[in-house]
């Protein structure tokens, strides 16, 4: 992790971006976000900073699900977040899901694009959670 400073400054980079964008932290959800880093970003702390940025972009919160679904996709496309990507490389679905704000919740596009993402979750992810299959 961290090229100047270790996996400490990341993870104090970490829950710096977390603080910022307003979120309370409790004892699993910092755990969870740990793994976020950790685990599904393989330590790269450039992805994970440009998660939050998309996330402030988009007004989407950044909590462990989103950006380890945002990470997953990522790194699934070989894209950063925010970049539009297909499976030949051109353009397709963006890289982070789109923000459910009450003008695009219940859209057609905000379904489809939810069916979208949950039919490309790895095999033993049920959506919500981790089911360990």
């Amino acid at each position: 992790m961290g090229q100047n400073g270790g996996a400490w400054d990341d993870i104090a980079e970490l829950f710096r971006l977390v603080e910022k964008a307003g979120i309370l932290v409790t004892q699993a959800s910092s755990e969870q976000y740990i793994a976020v880093l950790e685990d599904d970003a393989q330590g790269d702390m450039a992805l994970v900073r440009a998660c939050f940025a998309e996330a402030a972009t988009t007004g989407s919160r950044p909590h462990p699900k989103w950006l380890r679904s945002v990470v997953w996709r990522c790194r699934k496309e070989g894209c950063m977040p925010g970049e539009w990507r297909n499976k030949d490389g051109g353009n397709g679905a963006r890289a982070s899901p789109p923000s459910q704000t009450p003008e695009n919740y219940m859209t057609p596009e905000a379904i489809r694009g939810n069916e979208l993402a949950f039919s490309e979750l790895p095999e033993g992810w049920d959506g919500d959670e981790h089911t360990g299959r």
